[in-house]
């Protein structure tokens, strides 16, 4: 890793230490030699625009900077073993979708589906044909051999990895579904990516959510909006700003300096160094 690699990756993981079960992902793919078994690569420094502040990115696949990261709601969760799962794709639609309730239940889609940007399609049909497409390179007798090896590697992931019980791509899209309504049971805080946030404050003052229009991209508003507001309007407009605005150097930059401010206030101090990431401070 490069030392920008490494300042990036200690800025995205905060307080958080890496989970040990990354770590046995990392020696499964190496003894086995296999790169491509989960169709992405394990990296703590990549991130784009729209990644919310809160994410701490784990993977990418290489394709469309998709990638996925570990859900902390603003660092309320305590360990990054417990986190929910996303997947952010920047140019789909919707681009951030929950996956998996943690990593281990993320974990359990592999190998049903051979590519990780599969769980992107939400039709059966399609999921099954992409699934099965991992076959069509070879001949039929290469295909006994390689289901053969394949079989045995497939019971040494499920031995190394507890829980991995999903065999089908039905169970995996109920079991997306079913996280997706678990979320939206503990949720406190809507947000335009439809993934909102779990928050502990929870007093009378902060019940109520003051919306913004995030047409406005005026800093003296956004300030003044920010100073009167509550702090889980606050942390609504902290998840969304990175959904609704374009935060880099070229486009919303000034943004980006109110965010910075304002996420120290509220005590979000990774967040608020993430924004270094963002506005091109990490060279």
């Amino acid at each position: 890793m490069t030392e920008r690699e490494i300042t990036i990756s200690k800025i995205e993981l905060g307080k958080y230490k890496i989970p040990i079960i990354i770590q046995k992902i990392k020696n499964f793919i190496s003894t086995n030699n296999l790169y491509d078994f989960f169709g992405f690569r394990l990296t703590f420094d990549f991130r784009y625009n729209i990644t919310p502040l809160d994410i701490v990115p784990f993977a990418y696949t290489g394709g469309n900077g998709i990638h996925f990261g570990f859900l902390t709601d603003f660092g309320l969760v305590n360990s990054l073993d417990d986190a929910p799962i996303v997947i952010i794709a920047p140019t789909y639609d919707p681009p951030i979708r929950l996956v998996a309730k943690n990593l281990l239940d993320f974990l359990t889609y592999f190998p049903t589906i051979y590519d990780a940007e599969d769980l992107l399609i939400d039709d059966i049909n399609m999921l099954n044909k992409s699934s099965n497409e991992r076959w069509d390179r070879y001949t039929e007798e290469q295909v006994r051999i390689e289901k053969h090896n394949f079989s045995k590697l497939v019971n040494d992931y499920r031995m190394q990895f507890d829980g991995t019980k999903i065999s089908s791509v039905e169970e995996i899209l109920e079991n997306i579904e079913k996280t997706c309504k678990s979320r939206k049971l503990v949720v406190n805080i809507e947000t335009a990516d439809n993934v909102g946030v779990v928050t502990n404050v929870l007093n009378t003052e902060n019940s109520i959510i003051s919306q913004f229009d995030y047409s406005i991209a005026d800093v003296k508003i956004i300030e003044n909006y920010l100073e009167t507001t509550n702090k889980n309007s606050r942390i609504m407009f902290y998840r969304d700003a990175t959904y609704m605005y374009i935060l880099s150097k070229d486009y919303d930059y000034e943004v980006l300096g109110v965010l910075k401010k304002w996420l120290k206030i509220d005590g979000f101090l990774r967040e608020s160094e993430v924004i270094n990431i963002l506005d091109g401070s990490i060279t």
